[in-house]
């Protein structure tokens, strides 16, 4: 479970309980925050919740690793994407997520990254050399 403190002075008040930084340079901050849930339902909320929270926060980048699941888009169809009845057979979770795209599957070998920016800041290049410093950071090779 993580807290954070609200409001965040200067975004320098994080209060979280797991792996978090706060992350300054030159050119911006960027929080980072891994979530040490493995719980899809725990991380979508997480996930929701900084979202909501982004005028706070700022810009920053949360990663997690789900268990055995599987996650929907917001606009998806249960029936239509997945074998329901095996998925309460076998006792996989089925979650939905608040942003857009299709049904994958989540499982402990993929991490995922929920990158959170303004629209107007958002610069590929940018992003993606701050992506690799993330996961060089988190101990991903990239």
């Amino acid at each position: 479970m993580f807290v954070v403190a609200s409001p965040l002075p200067d975004r320098q008040a994080w209060q979280l309980w797991g792996k978090a930084r706060l992350v300054e340079d030159e050119r911006n901050i960027m929080w980072q925050l891994h979530s040490s849930s493995d719980d899809p339902f725990h991380n979508l909320a997480l996930e929701d919740a900084l979202l909501s929270s982004f005028d706070d926060l700022g810009p920053g980048l949360l990663t997690y690793v789900n268990r055995l699941s599987v996650v929907l888009g917001k606009n998806q169809v249960p029936w239509r994407e997945c074998d329901m009845a095996l998925l309460k057979r076998q006792g996989i979770p089925l979650a939905r997520r608040i942003s857009g795209g299709g049904t994958v599957v989540h499982d402990p070998g993929n991490l995922n990254v929920s990158l959170f920016l303004n629209r107007s800041s958002y610069q590929a290049d940018a992003v993606y050399r701050r992506f690799i410093e993330v996961l060089g950071a988190v101990r991903v090779a990239a």
